[in-house]
């Protein structure tokens, strides 16, 4: 390999400039699965797609569950802006003239916008309730441009101009736009257009004849025999309102309020900040003309709470995280993009990353039935794995019987028959830690400071695969504390939300039939008796607290006291009687909760199932080497070390820190290895000699000066020294014209 970013950073898209954008035969034909060809994998695989399949399909519920109040909201708006009602009632008035404008608050996850714009566009062409246009900023750079592309796309529905994602390029010369190709060879984001519009003729103008005008003469015609209410109304999106100059955005809205009488436009905008935005771009002369309604949309940390409470965190989803996976991937969703889109592909990633180890993975299933059909099919290599695992050298010292203990590390079948109730047990044992995980939540979230979190995945987070027992951390001494100061009348409400919180999940997980009925049967009878236990706690509690009301109103003889102090002394003693009786009772219910609850069912790590590893993906240094590296130590790593990556056999080193350097290697590893060497002013004659000393055939003995160079050596050398200029290496001295200046150490 001449260049090591032939390899490694360059990947040809087929992608010509100024032509659409075809399908090309690739010489190496992709199959429909990567894993068609090893069957070995394959069981693996359609585990993993069964229960990714299975995720995917509740976030897409749960996402059109949170988007159908939206969009009606969003399309009731543009249906009734320009109405025959509406339009009747302004006719007097000032209003014919104010353009219709809805902002959209959509919050700082932009990747999530282009979905959301996306559906909302197509349902309003599906309804036949607007025809809609898309406006980015970078198709908009002056007025003219944006009048130019807004009234193209709205003669030829859409079709010419769909929403651009960040690889779309718009063709030189030429009044059409090209997309860029996705996986699949077609873009994702285009909009779709009705069937009964689709036989609509093109309309072929000038660039320069695309004016509000010839739109109005063109809306005249098309939709003159036709009522207000029934002719569709003219949608402009522009999804990042943030990005438009504001002169831009100033001159558009003054132009489309003059035309608002003859033509019913409606601006939608896509807002990332706040309403403040967009009144410190407006100035008083442009919000005299627009008639604003602002639409919030979901805040990104909601949907990911309720994708955690719904989806990943419930009985029905087999695959875990651990802890500190869950607190990296939140961190990264918090500090970094806020995409709910991007975490799910974190989580996909770690999914894979852990059934891609073997057969043995694939005993994660989505239901029992399934994980046993599985746990019929390992082989023998597939048994090795689950015995290396940390947790079976603890289940084998647990046996009391030296036969089974030789038995279950030579004999596959006898851990075949033990494999299927160790699985049994783990699936009772989330079907129950899910439940009091919940039990938990509700009674500590709403503490003042919340010690233990807001959450559920807090909680989860303290819960599950830990060390050490959450009731032995500080946080959780806190929530006791102040569990035990709180008054008769709330912590009775408290309990009362638990009860009914508990009996909600209960109903709703142990009567699903999708749940195996083995699993069901044993968390079934925890939940029973939890639930029993905690009424007879709260009744009993209810009943103290009745009969102190009873002993306060209930009439007493009066005593007399010689002076004041006796009297205090007297209220005060019956004071401590009635609350040593209260704290007692609420003692022993923190008391319940803390063994009955979290001691038993929120177990810490050491006593938690063994073989759990298969159900819960733990490792941290993958997830973080793969998922956020730091660009400069991965491109230090690949120029230091080619063979970590391509896996070349002649650039194997035998000691990374030496940082030897072999002639097989890329080109710009021996020039980085080089550069490595020199100080902050590097010569390039010197840097090109000393290349040519490890790259050069040195054979026949020459004179070492530049004449003598080969060209191919001084070729190789100028494009690696480029590729190192590029990644910001190296940059030009100013001082010495034959030098570069190094830039990184």
């Amino acid at each position: 390999m001449n260049s090591f970013s032939q390899g490694i950073f360059v990947f040809k898209n087929g992608y010509l400039h100024g032509k659409p954008d075809r399908k090309r035969k690739s010489k190496f034909p992709i199959p429909q699965s990567t894993f068609n060809c090893d069957e070995n994998a394959r069981h693996w695989n359609e585990e993993f797609e069964r229960t990714w399949g299975y995720i995917q399909s509740r976030i897409d519920e749960i996402q059109a569950n949170n988007n159908d109040g939206h969009l009606m909201e969003l399309c009731d708006f543009v249906t009734k802006s320009w109405s025959s009602a509406n339009v009747a009632a302004e006719k007097n008035g000032s209003d014919m003239t104010l353009l219709r404008v809805a902002a959209l608050l959509t919050g700082i996850n932009k990747p999530d916008h282009h979905q959301y714009f996306r559906l909302l566009s197509n349902t309003l062409n599906k309804k036949k309730i607007a025809r809609t246009v898309f406006l980015p900023a970078r198709d908009c750079p002056n007025v003219r441009t944006a009048i130019e592309t807004l009234v193209s796309c709205l003669l030829s529905n859409g079709r010419k101009h769909n929403y651009r994602d960040e690889g779309d390029v718009i063709a030189a010369g030429d009044n059409s736009l090209v997309f860029g190709s996705d996986e699949s060879g077609t873009s994702d984001i285009e909009m779709e257009v009705n069937a009964e519009d689709d036989d609509e003729p093109p309309v072929k103008l000038r660039r320069s004849q695309y004016t509000l005008d010839v739109l109005q003469s063109w809306y005249d015609t098309k939709f003159a025999a036709e009522s207000v209410d029934a002719i569709p109304q003219l949608a402009i999106i522009m999804p990042n309102f943030e990005e438009f100059k504001p002169n831009v955005i100033k001159d558009l809205i003054r132009i489309l309020s003059n035309h608002c009488k003859r033509l019913p436009f409606v601006l939608i905008l896509g807002v990332a900040t706040s309403t403040t935005a967009l009144l410190n771009t407006l100035s008083f002369n442009e919000t005299t003309r627009i008639k604003l309604r602002v639409f919030s949309g979901q805040p990104p940390n909601q949907i990911l709470d309720q994708i955690f409470d719904d989806v990943i965190l419930t009985p029905k989803c087999p695959f875990q995280l651990a802890s500190n996976v869950l607190d990296y991937l939140k961190s990264v969703f918090i500090f970094y993009d806020l995409t709910a889109k991007n975490f799910l592909r974190s989580t996909r990633y770690c999914l894979l990353d852990q059934y891609s180890r073997g057969n043995a993975y694939a005993v994660c299933a989505t239901t029992f039935k399934q994980a046993q059909k599985n746990i019929s099919r390992l082989k023998h290599n597939d048994f090795e794995t689950i015995r290396r695992l940390p947790s079976f050298r603890p289940y084998v010292d647990s046996m009391k019987n030296p036969a089974h203990v030789l038995a279950i590390f030579e004999d596959d079948d006898f851990l075949r028959t033990q494999l299927f109730d160790i699985v049994q047990n783990i699936y009772t044992f989330f079907a129950k830690f899910h439940g009091y995980i919940r039990l938990l939540w509700i009674l500590v979230k709403d503490l003042p400071k919340s010690p233990l979190g807001k959450r559920l995945s807090d909680i989860y987070m303290y819960c599950h695969m830990s060390k050490k027992s959450v009731t032995t951390t500080e946080e959780f001494e806190k929530c006791w504390q102040l569990l035990s100061l709180m008054s008769k009348d709330e912590f009775t409400e408290l309990l009362e939300k638990c009860y009914m919180a508990f009996e909600i999940y209960e109903k709703d997980h142990c009567n699903d039939k999708t749940i195996d009925e083995i699993v069901l049967r044993d968390a079934q009878d925890a939940f029973d008796g939890t639930s029993t236990k905690l009424r007879n706690l709260i009744d009993e509690l209810k009943q103290d607290h009745q009969s102190t009301e009873r002993q306060v109103t209930q009439p007493s003889e009066p005593k007399i006291f010689g002076n004041r102090t006796a009297f205090y002394a007297n209220m005060k003693q019956q004071h401590k009687n009635t609350m040593s009786e209260t704290s007692q009772i609420i003692r022993k219910i923190l008391d319940f909760f803390r063994v009955d609850v979290v001691e038993r069912y929120l177990p810490p790590q050491s006593q938690a199932p063994p073989l759990l590893e298969l159900f819960v993906y733990s490792d941290y240094d993958q997830i973080r080497s793969h998922l956020r590296g730091t660009p400069r130590s991965a491109i230090h790593k690949v120029l230091t070390d080619p063979h970590a990556y391509i896996q070349c056999k002649c650039c194997a080193i035998e000691n990374t820190q030496s940082n030897q350097l072999l002639p097989t290697m890329p080109d710009n590893s021996i020039a980085y290895g080089l550069l490595l060497e020199s100080g902050q002013q590097v010569n390039i004659y010197d840097w090109m000699s000393a290349f040519n000393a490890i790259v050069g055939d040195h054979s026949a003995e020459t004179p070492d000066d530049d004449e003598n160079i080969p060209p191919e050596i001084q070729a190789k050398f100028t494009r690696a020294r480029a590729e190192l200029h590029f990644m910001g290496f190296t940059k030009n001295s100013k001082r010495k014209t034959d030098h570069v200046t190094r830039t990184t150490w």
